[in-house]
């Protein structure tokens, strides 16, 4: 005995739709089609003044590393010529201690043609 093969009732108040076979790129995947995104003019105005402000800031952070620059220079040129100064000032203190020896006078004086007088010297007093 044959069994009867069940055979669904079709619909046809339904209207069949042709499938639309979508673009396939080179690799032979479907491609996707990308939405490119829009810009409002707030969004823009937003992008711009923070492109502004790091482009500011950006601009002033060098300009003061150039300033700490020029006046580390300066200190350096300043105290390369304080220590100069400062040698040359210890050298004449060398020397005015040199020149102001009571030897270094009484040759000086004896050079000059002085002779020492022991009636003309008076001694002072502090009182």
């Amino acid at each position: 005995m044959a069994i009867p093969q069940y055979r669904p009732q079709r619909d046809y108040t339904r209207q069949v739709q042709p499938e639309i076979q979508q673009p396939t790129n080179p690799a032979g995947s479907p491609s996707k089609k990308v939405r490119k995104r829009e810009w409002t003019k707030g969004e823009k105005l937003i992008l711009a003044s923070m492109i502004t402000v790091i482009a500011v800031i950006a601009i002033l952070s060098l300009s003061v590393q150039s300033k700490i620059a020029t006046t580390s220079a300066t200190v350096d040129e300043t105290n390369i010529k304080i220590a100069t100064i400062q040698k040359e000032n210890e050298n004449l203190s060398n020397e005015v201690a040199e020149k102001s020896t009571y030897e270094r006078f009484v040759k000086k004086a004896k050079e000059l043609g002085l002779t020492p007088n022991a009636d003309n010297i008076k001694a002072v007093s502090k009182e």
